[in-house]
């Protein structure tokens, strides 16, 4: 966890739901690939993109569509060009990790 110069990597101590009865779909595909007393990260949901093709779920259900999902690779997709477009910057360029996350700046 503290090797993570993002500070996105948490503790899993327990398992902790929406509701306090059940679990969500969301949840019952996460807590089968996370372990209680385990390091996690966000993993940008590789079970939907393998499966389905699917964003993942925090851009599928973000109400406001302030997230953005795509092949950067591919100078025509969405994310590039709104990199590209934007004023878009990733997070401590200078620990030289290039990361694939980009932030656009209003």
């Amino acid at each position: 966890m503290i090797a993570c110069p993002y500070g996105v990597r948490f503790f899993l101590d327990k398992e902790r739901t929406y509701f306090p009865d059940r679990k969500t779909p969301f949840e019952e595909v996460k807590y089968k690939r996370y372990e209680v007393g385990t390091v996690v990260k966000c993993d940008f949901c590789i079970e939907r993109r393998e499966v389905d093709k699917l964003p993942p779920a925090c851009v599928d259900v973000c109400p406001t569509n302030a997230r953005y999902f795509g092949d950067l690779d591919d100078p025509h997709s969405e994310v590039s060009v709104l990199i590209a477009k934007e004023r878009a910057r990733q997070l401590h360029p200078e620990y030289g990790t290039d990361p694939s996350v980009y932030y656009i700046m209003g």
